[in-house]
């Protein structure tokens, strides 16, 4: 292999982990003397195109007053959009394909797969797909669109297994589990390469052992899926039987601007009416999250399960892992399976604020075990997340065929 050609048609500006994932794919892949080129969103934001040299290609989903009308017009737009993807795809594997290529497609799943199987099912050029999300579970579509998301699977795992170039992977164990049952694709397994030490906290070497408050922080924008209504009631449950725990915590939320304003608006509006410290966080720059994380005593990763979360991984657990904190996330998830994999959280159902509170109550009355618990994790988290570890199983998975 000589050169590495990452597609990410989603990838647009640092939000998310699509900034993370692409360059830390890229600079693995260059510090092995490869070359490494990024072909993006087109409307990619002109400082990553010059700090990544990256090249913004693809057109994403279409904005036009077609999307108001139900059905017909979404339909029409999902059409240009895998119309346009698979021809920039076949343009792409004139222009870059050659000895020693290898396509990977960072970011697979129902809304772009048809296109990206229908060109890499007839590719002679090495083609790594990456599956981040689930297959069989499709909460956010109406019935009979989780149906055609059914179909659509079905159907491009028979294409594209009939091609010996095509490389299946995910960063979930639980995805690569749920596909090989089905399938019987061969899907790899591979590490989440942006997590490094670097996340872990900067001055920390031990534990305290006595302490009087506790920063929770909830990270992430406000979200539905990621339990702040979940995190909001059981705080109003605690202040209405004047549960003593709330006078040692400190809640850290997020409203990014440009998410769901009128959910911000409630969530603080109700938090603001509770007897206990909040820090409202906007935008934030991914060193100001690093910051936020590194002072958190406790991390909130309340998911709902339902929301493809139970196969989804998660950046922020990933992250905070690496950097050494306890945490409390939701039983039957991706995140559950790492903390008892990793011997560190706490697992509970999601939805049940008794199993919250005790939850808390727990961590907060023996938070130095927790602590210690959570140091300990974090030298086999990176040991197995490390690029090192990365490029060798990717490489690994390429020569496989």
């Amino acid at each position: 292999m000589k050169k590495l050609v990452i597609i990410d048609e989603y990838f647009v500006d640092t939000f998310g982990h699509f900034y993370e994932y692409n360059k830390s794919l890229q600079d693995i892949f260059k510090e092995h003397g490869m070359e490494a080129v990024i072909y993006a969103n087109d409307k990619l934001e002109a400082p990553i195109q010059n700090e990544l040299d990256a090249v913004p290609y693809f057109m994403g989903l279409p904005k036009n007053a077609l999307n108001k009308i139900p059905v017909l017009g979404r339909a029409i737009n999902r059409l240009r959009f895998w119309l346009s993807l698979h021809s920039r795809i076949m343009k792409l594997y004139a222009k870059e394909g050659g000895e020693g290529v290898v396509f990977f497609f960072t970011t697979v799943r129902w809304y772009n797969v048809l296109p990206v199987a229908m060109a890499a099912s007839k590719s002679q050029y090495k083609n790594i797909l990456l599956y981040r999300f689930p297959i069989s579970m499709h909460p956010d579509l109406y019935k009979f669109l989780a149906m055609t998301a059914t179909w659509i699977y079905n159907y491009t795992f028979g294409k594209l297994m009939k091609n010996r170039n095509v490389l299946f992977c995910t960063d979930s164990d639980v995805i690569a589990d749920e596909c090989n049952q089905m399938y019987d694709c061969h899907m790899a397994v591979l590490p989440i390469p942006h997590i490094t030490d670097e996340h872990s906290p900067k001055a920390e070497q031990g534990v305290a052992q006595s302490m009087d408050t506790f920063r929770l922080y909830a990270p992430g924008s406000i979200r539905e899926e990621k339990g702040i209504r979940f995190i909001t009631d059981t705080l109003e449950y605690m202040a209405s039987i004047n549960h003593p725990l709330l006078q040692k915590l400190t809640l850290v939320t997020q409203y990014y601007n440009g998410a769901d304003t009128r959910l911000n608006s409630e969530i603080r509006q109700r938090l603001e009416k509770l007897p206990i410290k909040n820090v409202f966080l906007g935008n934030m720059t991914t060193d100001a999250y690093y910051e936020q994380m590194n002072t958190a005593d406790i991390m909130l990763i309340t998911y709902d399960p339902e929301c493809g979360y139970k196969a989804r991984t998660s950046g922020i657990l990933s992250e905070t892992i690496a950097a050494c904190k306890p945490f409390i996330t939701s039983k039957d998830s991706w995140m559950n399976v790492q903390a008892e994999k990793y011997n560190t959280g706490l697992g509970i159902t999601y939805g049940n604020r008794e199993e919250f509170i005790t939850a808390l109550n727990d961590i907060v009355n023996n938070y130095a075990p927790y602590k210690e618990r959570a140091l300990k994790a974090k030298t086999g988290w990176l040991a197995y997340h490390s690029k090192a570890n990365f490029f060798k199983l990717t490489m690994e998975l390429i020569n496989s065929k």
